[in-house]
């Protein structure tokens, strides 16, 4: 795969030795989370994001049967660089779900990117076309887990990442923009350091909650993402990888 952009990097200092990917699979390596919303603190987390190319091998072969052995489309590891990796096509089976975690690792802001070959690149670009109306499902399923998971309310980073979920997908919904560097990084920083009451962040929140549905209904964007067409884009990609002819 051809390398579009990078800045001095060395794989071996991100992946842990056990992670079963060599560095010609990678195709973007992005910094997400705290960092690449704006809204990190002293002590935030680096965190990392990768998306891979499986090899031919493990799409297309058999071993996997023989062995028993399936084959990952994710993986994960821990700190002290936190990371997670998408096969290429989990990224688009996620991108038409409209799921949050994978708009906030390809949307990333440019000087996020850390690396990226032509593949990453035109899977970031198609981002565009992955936005739908599902998003204001997706987005306050993770806010109201967030929120949930702090079941007295009142943890300022959750009640933060809720608000900032719900004010991406209004975003997305009306003016058909994904934000992940945080406009708003001011007023969420406020609430992360407690300096916004609990119960007034609620409101907000319930606000926002309640805006869903009619944004939903009225905005500009498709049900859902064109799936066949996606389909199609992620088999390009395949094959580009793999330095195979295009269908």
């Amino acid at each position: 795969m051809r390398v579009m952009s990078h800045v001095s990097f060395d794989f071996s200092k991100i992946f842990p030795p056990e992670l079963p990917l060599r560095p010609e699979q990678i195709a973007l390596v992005v910094r997400r989370g705290s960092h690449a919303y704006g809204t990190s603190v002293d002590g935030s987390d680096e965190d990392i994001a990768v998306v891979y190319v499986p090899t031919e091998m493990d799409l297309l072969g058999f071993h996997n049967l023989q062995d028993g052995r399936q084959v990952k489309h994710s993986h994960s590891w821990p700190a002290p660089t936190d990371g997670m990796a998408h096969s290429l096509q989990q990224a688009f089976r996620l991108g038409v779900s409209s799921n949050p975690t994978i708009f906030e690792t390809l949307g990333v802001s440019q000087e996020d990117v850390l690396y990226e070959t032509e593949v990453g690149a035109r899977l970031r670009a198609y981002v565009p076309k992955f936005l739908s109306r599902r998003v204001a499902k997706s987005f306050y399923g993770f806010a109201e887990h967030n929120y949930c998971y702090d079941r007295e309310g009142t943890n300022p980073k959750a009640l933060m990442h809720s608000m900032r979920l719900l004010l991406m997908a209004k975003e997305i919904l009306t003016e058909g923009k994904l934000l992940v560097k945080r406009p708003d990084r001011e007023a969420l920083l406020k609430i992360r350091l407690g300096m916004v009451p609990a119960h007034d962040v609620r409101a907000d929140l319930h606000r926002l909650i309640a805006e869903l549905p009619a944004l939903a209904e009225i905005s500009a964007l498709p049900d859902q993402a064109n799936v066949p067409d996606a389909l199609r884009e992620c088999m390009d990609l395949t094959k580009l990888a793999w330095g195979s002819p295009r269908s």
